[in-house]
């Protein structure tokens, strides 16, 4: 779903309805970059194949619920789609920071996406580091990767290859081995977490 979105944003000017059967659908105002939805099941809307909605060029009805910013859509198609895996953007070893916090008061999360926010926020760093040191699910750290990303949160700092980030040099290699840092890091973020 987040290609058919990102397709309608990138090619329409006029308005556009993108609708799934029994599912609901959603109306997208290129122009003014927001949208509106009636979504009965999001994890059915979101995880739709390719080319199974249907695109069709329609304005919002009165009735369809008030306008949001497009990037809560792309983060909502982002989250429901990602189903636990990095979308194609995404890259595990890449240092990223978050600019913008995700408004948690209406989109979809979890409490680990929560301290991953605060982290990438405060510090720079790389996802699969992240998770280890804060000793969450890594489908809930890939999930938020790919929601954020998709929404234009986030800020690549640096990008490797992933061989290459498997190699001595690796700054979370380095922190594992030594163990002490590692818990030191841990036990901080537990009690951060906590409050």
């Amino acid at each position: 779903m987040l290609g058919e979105v990102l397709r309608v944003l990138e090619h329409s000017r006029d308005g556009v309805c993108v609708s799934v059967a029994e599912a609901g659908r959603i109306w997208i105002d290129p122009e003014l970059r927001q949208y509106r939805d009636e979504i009965t099941s999001p994890d059915v809307f979101f995880k739709v194949p390719v080319g199974a909605a249907e695109v069709v060029h329609e304005t919002a009805s009165d009735g369809a619920g008030a306008p949001r910013p497009i990037d809560e859509l792309l983060y909502r198609t982002a989250y429901h789609g990602a189903d636990g895996a990095l979308l194609d953007r995404c890259q595990p070893y890449d240092v990223i920071e978050l600019k913008y916090w995700p408004n948690f008061t209406r989109l979809p999360h979890t409490r680990h996406m929560i301290t991953l926010c605060s982290l990438l926020s405060r510090r720079p760093t790389s996802l699969s580091f992240a998770y280890r040191m804060l000793k969450i699910p890594e489908a809930d750290a890939l999930r938020f990767c790919s929601a954020v990303n998709a929404a234009g949160y986030t800020k690549v700092v640096s990008s490797q290859p992933a061989s290459d980030a498997a190699g001595p040099g690796n700054p979370s290699a380095d922190l594992n081995a030594s163990g002490a840092s590692g818990s030191f890091w841990s036990r901080l973020f537990d009690r951060i977490a906590g409050l």
